[in-house]
């Protein structure tokens, strides 16, 4: 139940630039809507990724990041696929996928990818999935930092599958980009990715984000 109390704060700090009246008139709006959603709990589709641009040989960055999780706790459900360019693994404890991808740029810069595979949440009940599920990314991306590869910029994108089709028709609406809390998000369809997210709190932007996403939508 803690999704119904922090919703409510999240949808009323998103009109803090309209008038009190419509601030209330709107909240109200968009709460009631989410109370129908929370109760009938879509499944929702959710991939975090982290982009981060990285010193070196793209080969050598791969190859530390391999070693440090072999030497370490780590456990793996199937052992770890490795590609010209990828690493493909799941951990055991989790079950949650992961791959690492390389992109070379220039001369000695490369671009590596952290992501998840997609996995399946109920996040109007079961805001605690959402959460693991950022605890363990993070943890990997420890790990990745630990292994001392040089490591410029970086930025983190959700990608969200809403696993019922939007029913409203209208282009404007089926996308739709739009900023919030810093965060870029472009919804197409039933498919959102939220861009900027790095240091964000993801559980009240991904509540936010499907409550507006299915009032819009739907």
């Amino acid at each position: 139940m803690l999704e119904l109390i922090k919703i409510l704060g999240v949808i009323w700090n998103y009109f803090d630039n309209t008038n009190l009246f419509i601030r209330i008139y709107k909240t109200g709006q968009y709460y009631f809507k989410f109370i129908i959603w929370f109760f009938y709990n879509p499944k929702v589709k959710m991939k975090y990724s982290r982009m981060l641009e990285v010193s070196g040989d793209y080969h050598h960055s791969l190859s530390k990041i391999k070693a440090s999780l072999q030497s370490g706790n780590s456990q793996f459900s199937d052992g770890m696929i490795e590609q010209e360019n990828r690493l493909i693994f799941e951990f055991k404890d989790t079950r949650l996928g992961y791959q690492i991808r390389a992109f070379p740029l220039k001369e000695n810069i490369h671009h590596l990818k952290i992501s998840t595979i997609f996995h399946n949440v109920f996040p109007f009940r079961e805001l605690a999935s959402v959460n693991e599920i950022k605890t363990d990314f993070y943890k990997l991306c420890e790990i990745v930092r630990k292994t001392g590869i040089t490591i410029g910029n970086q930025n983190e994108t959700i990608m969200l599958e809403v696993q019922i089709e939007p029913r409203k028709k209208s282009k404007k609406i089926i996308k739709s980009d739009f900023d919030y809390k810093d965060c870029k998000i472009n919804f197409s369809g039933n498919k959102i990715q939220i861009d900027n997210t790095y240091g964000r709190e993801f559980d009240q932007i991904i509540l936010f984000i499907l409550t507006k996403w299915l009032i819009d939508c739907y």
